[in-house]
């Protein structure tokens, strides 16, 4: 088990918050009974979903199942595309922000409450302007540890962006991405796999990983369709104390 006190959470959320990271390896009895003793404002505990021996008793602690935590990958083998869709490839530029630039999709996340379907969107003891000023902070924090920070140029306007590291050996995170809502629509987020997997590969890169919470439908069906699969998954559980 790993226990991280999420300090963070207390700009982005206003509440003390501990995150319990539970391994398959874990004795059922320890993380029992260290979730019975444990204490914060806003506990998160992630769980592999193969290891129900524990799942099953986390609702008699009080604790609320969330989403499900999906790690995908793809080894720069995407499915083949329309020729529609590569000519909305082909007219757009992969670009690197800008100070500007960043500013610019920071301000546009918080205008367009962009994301609305992770966790803290969801939970109704926090809102959509919380939510997506996490998102803003942690994009800021990535930018400072030297993330790469791009936007997707089309016909001359700025219309998403992509956010990715470098996590050694040839992998990509691929740890945050989207097409600005007035955007939405169009089969602009193509991009989103076609032109990072083009930016990888031109780097030798030889995998990319991401996230994606079963309660983002339509970016779990985007890497599907794409060519992803998924690696695992964790079970995510929340209690307000």
């Amino acid at each position: 088990m790993n226990v991280i006190n999420a300090v963070w959470e207390m700009e982005n959320l206003g509440v003390e918050t501990k995150e319990i990271v539970v391994e398959q390896s874990d004795c059922k009895r320890d993380v029992l009974k260290l979730l019975e003793d444990i204490s914060a404002q806003y506990l998160v505990v992630k769980i592999p979903s193969d290891f129900e021996s524990v799942s099953y008793e986390l609702s008699q602690l009080g604790f609320v199942f969330i989403e499900t935590m999906n790690q995908l990958s793809n080894g720069l083998q995407l499915k083949p595309i329309s020729e529609h869709k590569q000519k909305i490839v082909q007219e757009t530029d992969f670009v690197e922000m800008s100070n500007a630039d960043f500013e610019y999709m920071c301000r546009k996340i918080m205008e367009s409450l962009m994301f609305r379907t992770d966790r803290i969107a969801r939970d109704p003891h926090f809102s959509l302007e919380q939510a997506n000023r996490r998102y803003v902070n942690w994009l800021r924090s990535e930018r400072e540890r030297g993330a790469g920070l791009y936007k997707f140029v089309y016909h001359g306007h700025d219309v998403g962006f992509d956010c990715c590291r470098h996590v050694g050996e040839g992998v990509y995170d691929d740890f945050l991405s989207g097409i600005y809502p007035e955007f939405s629509g169009k089969g602009l987020s193509v991009n989103i796999s076609h032109k990072l997997n083009d930016f990888v590969k031109a780097r030798s890169g030889k995998r990319i990983v991401t996230g994606v919470s079963s309660t983002n439908v339509r970016a779990m069906n985007h890497h599907i369709n794409n060519g992803y699969t998924i690696d695992s998954s964790n079970y995510v559980f929340i209690k307000h104390t």
